[in-house]
């Protein structure tokens, strides 16, 4: 299977991306995709699809396709939608006229024609071709309802002119401004949803322009250094960056030392230093200081290409309100026709209104009708909140957790590497029967087997000793490491409760190395390791927060129930459990998550099966290793104070989901009736409809100037 990316110009309402989307699949794609804000589609297909005849049907159906080669460049329209409104506009300003001046010329019929047919033509190659592809493909949409309102009202006016006996009088009204209006008003809020549309993905954007930056490339026979596009860097290039230079790729600092303002990936302003052998980032600032940089990643495979990757999937997903609102739009347009046809029976058959009349009150219906509101609620709210956390260092992968963040109860954290700094340091060592540099080179070696901070800690103190051979080594999580030499000994490292049933062990160690010989002896004690950890300098003030906000606190650790004790007091947590096996922990989670939503705190790595248990899985975790990442929810600065911020800004987020869906079926309930008994003209509506859309776009962009604070 392979990947498939393009955009789609054209689309404006969920119907249009229903009508994709139900397009791709029957064509055999997988994973289908359909982003209404953006124009983003993205799906699976075999490696054998040939892929223009799926464009050429897309492009059937009226929309425009960019394929993938040609995104990031912008498509030069022949006549682009703000033209269209201006001529529009034009011919339909001396049509409204005519309701508020006496001038003769402008109420003869003929140039009412004259004037309502360019519009209508410009009209209904906007809407009319979407809307035709539609109901051939048997779906609806937006342009759907607009098309029939423009045509009812242009047919009438025309037969009203042309032929009036069929009306039973010599001068039946005729309404040629009502389908120009619908046609303007219309266009200019396709318009300006358009551009606003845009600002709801511009933390993407912005994200996006930061891969591209000038490099300055050393050649590595001539030493000249040239300055070149960043996109045209390879791996192992050697580049040149300067104080207050952008750093535009991933690599590995050669050469000086610099500090590097690291805002984009922690939310942190302060600069950190940065020296040789230590890592750059693509897209971080030199703020002090010159180094030499040999390029380790480039393109969609940087620290900054993979976050922008993820951000983009996450605001492609829908969350379940989402879903609910895809379903409502489904049925929209058809029940809205029903609503204009059964307008007209009642109005003429009951309250016997005229058939003009009773015509523009289905009109109105048909034009004030607002689908693609129910279908751009959940994008534009989504866009904006995951593009704000991105630019915060906090990375939403699931929207899913919007949602449940909002019942939020419980907050579990994992103790090493996540409340505490994961910086252990061997504190004390004792060995039995073996000479010390035999007893670390063992545990070294089979500490490096291990991605525990535990085991990078001894790693790091210890990993200069001899080496060690053993033919197999094993991670038992919660447990220990477990290695095999080549005679067919078992060596175990591991915590005291591993070893509690076959030795009677010294009390109180953190780590305990055991052999048994190939001959099934009984287990021999080779020594003990104790360490220490500090807590984290934002842990205290930041759990005092989230208990301030009423969460319930609980630590779930596998380590020695005294240490969680010592981190748990000072912290002012008071439920412990302590000593848990990996499947100790998911049994208490369970347990936690029957009482209410649970999101569980971890470093992302050693407390993995952890939290994919959880409701909400949340890493503190650095911004290398966002591909690691299981979690729902990533927070990329390292740093526990991004979690207030980013609970705070999920649940402004899903508040606005709500604020626009609300809005949306509130227009619709009230307006729809309005239309229906007469209180609303077409122009009227066709105004109301052309800006409705631009109330819950609005109020989506709120969210980047929302104060988002820790308490």
């Amino acid at each position: 299977m392979k990947t498939v990316k393009c955009k789609v110009e054209g689309m404006s309402c969920s119907g249009c991306v229903n009508n994709i989307t139900r397009y791709l699949e029957k064509s055999g794609m997988k994973q289908v995709s359909v982003s209404l804000a953006t124009g983003d589609v993205q799906f699976e297909a075999d490696e054998a699809v040939v892929l223009d005849p799926v464009w050429n049907g897309i492009e059937q159906m009226g929309y425009h396709v960019v394929r993938e080669e040609g995104l990031g460049r912008k498509r030069s329209a022949n006549f682009p939608l703000l033209v269209r409104w201006i001529v529009c506009l034009l011919f339909t300003l001396p049509l409204l006229l005519h309701m508020w001046v006496s001038w003769a010329w402008l109420h003869l019929a003929w140039v009412q024609a004259l004037l309502a047919t360019p519009v209508v033509v410009i009209g209904l190659t906007h809407f009319g071709k979407s809307a035709w592809h539609a109901v051939r493909n048997g779906a609806a949409n937006m342009d759907v309802l607009i098309t029939i309102s423009v045509v009812a009202g242009y047919v009438y006016s025309m037969l009203a002119w042309l032929f009036p006996g069929l009306f039973g009088t010599a001068h039946p009204p005729v309404y040629f401004e009502a389908p120009a209006a619908i046609v303007s008003f219309v266009l200019l809020g396709n318009w300006l949803e358009q551009k606003a549309v845009r600002r709801t993905a511009s933390a993407v954007e912005e994200l996006l322009r930061l891969q591209v930056t000038r490099a300055h490339r050393i050649d590595p026979v001539s030493g000249q250094m040239e300055e070149v596009d960043s996109r045209l860097l390879q791996v192992h290039d050697a580049v040149l960056i300067r104080e207050g230079e952008q750093v535009p790729a991933d690599g590995e600092i050669v050469w000086g030392e610099a500090w590097v303002n690291e805002a984009l990936f922690t939310g942190e302003s302060a600069p950190v230093e940065r020296r040789q052998g230590d890592q750059l980032i693509g897209g971080t600032i030199l703020q002090q200081g010159t180094v030499r940089m040999q390029v380790q990643a480039v393109g969609q495979q940087t620290v900054l290409g993979r976050m922008i990757a993820l951000v983009q999937q996450a605001q492609s997903r829908k969350p379940s309100v989402q879903r609910l609102a895809d379903r409502i739009s489904a049925v929209f347009v058809p029940v809205v026709v029903a609503i204009a046809v059964l307008t007209v029976i009642i109005s003429t058959g009951i309250f016997h209104l005229p058939i003009s009349a009773a015509l523009l009150r289905a009109m109105a219906v048909l034009v004030i009708a607002c689908p693609c509101a129910m279908g751009l609620a959940t994008p534009a709210a989504i866009m904006v909140g995951l593009g704000r956390a991105g630019k915060m260092g906090i990375l939403i992968k699931d929207p899913e957790i919007l949602e449940k963040i909002r019942k939020l109860y419980t907050l579990v954290f994992d103790k090493t590497g996540t409340l505490t700094r994961g910086q252990l340091a061997i504190t004390r060592s004792v060995c039995f029967q073996m000479p010390e540099q035999s007893f670390r080179a063992i545990v070294a070696a089979l500490e490096q087997h291990s991605t525990h901070p535990v085991a990078r800690a001894i790693v790091r103190d210890w990993g200069g000793y001899a080496a060690f051979e053993f033919v197999r080594v094993e991670e038992k999580k919660g447990w220990g490491v477990e290695g095999i030499d080549s005679k067919g000994n078992i060596y175990r490292l591991g915590n005291e409760r591993w070893f509690a049933r076959d030795l009677e062990l010294p009390l109180g160690h953190q780590l305990y190395l055991v052999r048994r010989s190939t001959a099934g002896s009984q287990a021999e004690l080779l020594g003990w390791i104790d360490l220490a950890d500090e807590l984290r300098p934002e842990a205290r003030e930041v759990l005092g927060i989230l208990k301030q906000q009423g969460y319930r606190m609980v630590l779930l650790s596998g380590d020695r129930r005294e240490t969680c004790e010592a981190v748990a007091r000072e912290l002012g947590i008071e439920e412990i459990y302590a000593e848990q096996t990996p499947e100790g922990k998911q049994q208490v989670l369970h347990r936690l998550m029957e009482q209410g939503v649970v999101a569980m705190v971890g470093d992302g790595i050693n407390d993995a099966p952890a939290l994919a248990q959880a409701d909400i899985s949340i890493a503190v975790a650095e911004a290398s290793t966002i591909t690691m990442q299981s979690a729902s929810m990533v927070l990329l600065g390292n740093s526990l104070q991004q979690l207030p911020l980013a609970l705070q800004l999920s649940r402004h987020t899903y508040r606005t989901i709500q604020e626009n869906l609300l809005w949306a079926l509130a227009y619709n309930l009230v307006a729809i009736p309005l239309a229906a008994l007469g209180a609303l003209s077409p122009v009227i509506a066709a105004f109301s409809m052309g800006f409705s859309d631009l109330v819950l776009v609005v109020n989506s962009l709120r969210l980047y100037t929302r104060k988002i604070k820790p308490a």
